[in-house]
């Protein structure tokens, strides 16, 4: 890739001839915050999309994530040289190929919860970016390394945000691909002062100081250099105020939740992250109608368990008719995203709602075209299909193979007479083989997935943070901040294809 190719996925990104930094119509990134080090690392397996997604929910202001290079030469997201630490497999990166290492559980080791993440690549990951914070890709690496992933970070359209954190030979490789990438240098000195002034000659972008901030001297030096100063790291909420003050202005952290509410209350506003396709999504919800008016959605189908709709149970405590463990009819997600559809597309929708926790416990033997075929006379153009928390575990091939033919059955019904368009929820209660079934089956069908898990995990958005409950088993559904969670999320997804749909 040339300089005129670089210059091209600059100018790609966001339609202009400016430089990456003075864009009149880039996205506004961060000017102080938290960078989440290796994504949310306290409660979430470093350096995976969970904790990437669990960064982006707590509005990080940066991201910083390792990346290194495989047997075969492909980019993937880990700190270590080897995989023994986070992951269940054993051996060296460089001699390990890529499907070798996507064996391998990124997860489990963090907590059963977390069983059945992968290792992602420097691809899959910058795919669930926002384009509205920091990139801080710390490089593994030398020259090989720095030229493979500012050619992604071009071809990627992320020059405005994505800087390499880098040894001086990496960062002249990147630099070599594409000489408007941006650079944190890495390469440091005997001192912070020499450092300082190794990066200021260097002209990089960034600075990555360890443990405490520079000399007074050294740190004017930077600002007036135009230098964005990152600090690794601490976890310390007592210590940010002193080290803005000092002039840093990015501190990496693995507690994330903790530094980011601590940042927010010195007056640094958590990021609102805005996606390449333009949704703004904060917490899950839909920030803003879009410019377009989505199509209307006319007739909706939910098919859920008790989450989506549970009668009375007197017996457990329940007296609602509605989703569990909403406080009110009005408060489950399937209301709440009937009536924001309704207000978006300016249609009242009809909806049917059915509970189908029997095929969730019964889906190697449960007949959906006679159980189900009432369902679909009512002639949908939107199903939404949110089931597999009463699923029994998969603990085989089989069982995997089997719960995906039920499901990919339900959605061949759906599908069969006019084609709506089929959201897939995964799991409010995550389960990684489940979920990635339920996954699988909605990329088959050619549905939107929307992904729960990072919902789920969030104990503010059970029932029991909110109220409480006479049964456990009521107490650990969505209250209602979990349920306008679901809901903002499934809208959100549904605007967006809607929007396209026009």
């Amino acid at each position: 890739m040339n300089v005129a190719a670089c210059l091209l996925g600059t100018l790609a990104s966001f339609g202009t001839a400016a430089g990456a930094d003075d864009r009149a119509d880039a996205p506004v990134l961060p000017v102080r915050g938290i960078s989440a080090h290796r994504g949310a690392s306290t409660t979430h397996p470093e350096n995976t999309l969970a904790a990437f997604r669990e960064a982006i929910r707590l509005g990080a202001q940066q991201i910083e994530l390792d990346v290194c290079l495989t047997k075969d030469k492909q980019m993937v997201i880990m700190h270590d040289p080897t995989v023994d630490r986070t992951t269940d497999g054993t051996g060296k990166i460089a001699e390990l190929t890529l499907a070798e290492i996507k064996r391998l559980d990124a997860g489990v080791w963090k907590g059963p919860q977390f069983a059945g993440e992968r290792v992602p690549t420097l691809e899959e990951a910058l795919a669930v970016m926002p384009v509205n914070v920091w990139l801080n890709l710390h490089l593994k690496g030398g020259a090989e390394v720095g030229a493979a992933v500012a050619r992604k970070i071009v071809r990627e359209r992320r020059t405005h945000q994505a800087f390499v954190a880098a040894g001086r030979a990496a960062a002249e490789a990147a630099r070599e691909v594409c000489p408007e990438i941006l650079v944190c240098n890495m390469e440091r000195q005997s001192s912070n002062s020499d450092y300082v002034d190794d990066t200021i000659a260097r002209h990089d972008d960034f600075i990555q100081l360890l443990g405490k901030p520079g000399a007074p001297d050294d740190m004017a030096k930077l600002k007036t250099a135009k230098v964005r100063i990152n600090l690794c790291c601490t976890n310390d909420p007592e210590a940010l105020k002193g080290l803005y003050a000092a002039g840093v202005d990015f501190v990496l952290t693995d507690d994330v939740a903790t530094m980011v509410r601590t940042a927010e209350r010195l007056g640094i506003g958590q990021v609102e992250p805005v996606f390449r396709d333009g949704s703004a999504i904060s917490k899950f919800a839909v920030a803003a109608e879009p410019e377009v008016k989505p199509a209307a959605v006319r007739r909706i189908l939910f098919l859920g368990n008790s989450i989506t709709l549970h009668g009375p149970k007197p017996d457990i405590g329940w007296d609602g008719n509605w989703g569990m463990a909403a406080s009110s009819e009005d408060k489950d997600y399937v209301h709440l995203v009937t009536a924001a559809l309704a207000r978006h597309t300016g249609v009242q929708p009809e909806i049917m709602v059915k509970n189908i926790a029997g095929f969730e416990r019964n889906y190697a033997t449960y007949d959906v075209d006679q159980e189900m075929k009432d369902f679909f006379t009512f002639d949908p153009d939107l199903v939404i299909l949110a089931i597999g928390e009463n699923v029994p575990a998969l603990s085989s091939e089989e069982a995997k193979t089997q719960f995906q033919a039920g499901v990919m059955n339900i959605l061949r019904c759906a599908l069969a007479k006019r084609h709506p368009l089929v959201v897939v929820r995964s799991s409010f209660w995550p389960n990684a083989a489940k979920d990635e079934v339920l996954r699988q089956a909605c990329q088959e069908a050619g549905g939107i997935f929307v992904d729960a898990g990072p919902i789920g995990r969030d104990p503010g958005n059970a029932a029991r943070s909110e109220r409480s409950f006479r049964h456990d088993g009521v107490a650990g559904h969505p209250g209602d901040r979990g349920m306008k969670a679901i809901a903002d999320a499934i809208v959100a997804a549904v605007l967006n294809a809607r929007v396209e749909d026009r």
